[in-house]
């Protein structure tokens, strides 16, 4: 993968994360419990599936193997 279309994505995905991290400081606001638990799981799936991403945007260049040795 590209150099470049790594640090784009993970700039979006960084993005994406901060947005999930302020959503989910937001619940802490005054609303009904109920709603609170909803929308703290959907923030916390939400960046967790963003961690995992850019997890694996920047591990699909670093496949290369090593020489065998000898």
């Amino acid at each position: 993968m590209n150099l470049f279309v790594k640090i784009s994505l993970g700039v979006l995905l960084m993005l994406v994360l901060l947005f999930c991290a302020y959503g989910f400081l937001c619940t802490f606001e005054p609303m009904p419990r109920l709603w609170q638990m909803a929308w703290r799981i959907i923030y916390l799936g939400a960046g967790l599936a963003t961690l995992r991403g850019f997890y694996l945007v920047w591990k699909a260049g670093n496949t290369r193997q090593s020489p065998p040795p000898g």
